[in-house]
């Protein structure tokens, strides 16, 4: 008791509609924390593939730019027409290969 003022008496009860209030922020914040854990394990955090676009698009978003689609932010994949590369190797050369590493033990 401070000044005849008890401490309990200077924190009115809360009405029922800012007890109502609370419940719905409440709700809304387990509702947004849920939303955040289903699309974190639905795309992984450290997923590194779209990086370049995320920070493309971050700077543009900054600068005032808004693009109207992402087409032109997605890289074109590669076509290679005359690749040297074969097939396959035939057994003797993956043999030869396999002769050919060094085999000594690499301690540390």
């Amino acid at each position: 008791m401070q000044n005849g003022v008890n401490a309990a008496d200077s924190n009115p009860p809360a009405t029922s509609s800012e007890s109502q209030e609370r419940r719905i922020v409440w709700l809304l914040c387990l509702l947004a924390a849920v939303h955040v854990f289903v699309f974190a394990a639905a795309a992984p955090f450290f997923n590194n593939v779209d990086e370049q676009i995320h920070l493309d698009l971050a700077v543009k978003y900054s600068q005032g730019h808004i693009p109207r689609s992402l087409v032109q932010a997605v890289p074109t994949v590669a076509h290679w027409k005359h690749s040297n590369l074969p097939k396959y190797l035939p057994a003797a050369k993956v043999e030869a290969l396999i002769n050919s590493c060094d085999t000594a033990p690499n301690g540390i």
